[in-house]
């Protein structure tokens, strides 16, 4: 069960589960995510008292896609339970299972 939570200013905080389970959640969860990312939304997982960029979701393999910071000489800091997939300068990519995740997703503050 994927817990989303959305904040946004205008149309006021709301939480929503999705059973990802199910052919289904994951296509639910697929557009959701994709709609928050052109909305231009900050999205973000949380695992305790850390917080990690989502930059998408692998419907196929029910993952979500989250950035972790990398530091010069160090390995990246890593969500429990993921497997690293991509490696870049100073951004690396890993999976983490969606089914029991929690997010949190900001909606951009309009004005400035």
């Amino acid at each position: 069960m994927l817990e989303v939570e959305l904040l946004h200013i205008h149309h006021g905080d709301k939480k929503k589960r999705v059973d990802t389970s199910t052919g289904e959640g994951r296509n639910e969860v697929d557009r959701l995510l994709k709609s928050l990312c052109e909305q231009k939304c900050a999205v973000f997982l949380e695992r305790g008292k850390e917080a990690y960029r989502v930059t998408g979701y692998d419907k196929e393999n029910d993952k979500l896609i989250v950035e972790v910071e990398r530091r010069r000489g160090r390995k990246p800091k890593q969500p429990p339970a993921t497997r690293l997939s991509l490696d870049e300068d100073t951004k690396a990519i890993c999976r983490v299972a969606a089914s029991a995740a929690k997010v949190t997703a900001v909606a951009p503050v309009a004005g400035g």
